[in-house]
């Protein structure tokens, strides 16, 4: 279950509105093919944003401190730190960072940790051809709004 200030930090689609700031999307995935094809799929969707990456938890950790990112795209199983763990820190240093899990983990044990590290949205591998771009979307129209804030 996710605590009041983690859904602020989750948005609904009824009242997402543009943001101006916070372009930064992080990437952090272990294959380094499947991350090169993320950046490319999504700097052709997201022109207007800027994308840093990394191979570990550590290394995103790192990233995050650094800069900041408005959405950090996140494996679970990583080298060293797994992604769960990462998000937890992460949440820590960049509160206003929002995190999407995409990982082939279909357990719902692992949604629940996710979402209770401070995930935003957990997306399968298999689906994200379908799945994410929109959900970007989503986050990045309108990064602190939430269904409590309707109308």
């Amino acid at each position: 279950m996710m605590s009041n200030q983690q859904e602020m930090k989750c948005i609904n689609i009824m009242t997402a509105k543009p943001s101006t700031d916070g372009r930064t999307i992080l990437i952090v995935e272990d294959h380094d093919e499947l991350r090169e094809t993320l950046v490319e799929w999504l700097k052709s969707v997201f022109s207007d944003c800027a994308f840093l990456v990394a191979g570990s938890g550590e290394k995103a950790i790192e990233l995050a401190e650094a800069h900041q990112p408005a959405i950090v795209l996140m494996d679970i199983q990583l080298p060293g730190i797994n992604g769960i763990e990462a998000i937890r820190r992460i949440m820590k240093i960049s509160p206003q960072t929002q995190a999407l899990i995409l990982s082939v983990m279909n357990v719902s044990a692992y949604k629940e940790e996710a979402m209770a590290a401070g995930a935003c949205a957990y997306i399968n591998k298999q689906h994200m051809h379908v799945e994410l771009i929109p959900a970007l979307n989503k986050l990045l129209l309108s990064p602190h709004t939430t269904e409590e804030e309707e109308p």
